[in-house]
């Protein structure tokens, strides 16, 4: 049970992490800054990159407690 809540604390920190990056300079390189502002531009990214935290863990969670019920 241990190894499960790891891997979920392990995935929302990675995926959170992976993220936050990918999406930051996503929206550097493609999108037009100049049409949202920076609060609201920011606030985009963190949402998008604790979403992607939650479902990563969320898998890594489901994946280990399937596995370790095998």
């Amino acid at each position: 049970m241990q190894a499960c809540l790891k891997g979920l604390r392990n995935g929302l920190e990675y995926g959170s992490k992976v993220r936050f990056v990918h999406t930051l300079v996503m929206t550097l390189l493609f999108k037009d800054i100049k049409l949202k502002n920076f609060p609201t531009l920011l606030k985009t990214i963190v949402s998008m990159a604790i979403e992607h935290g939650i479902n990563l863990g969320t898998f890594v969670l489901a994946y280990k407690s399937g596995y370790k019920l095998l």
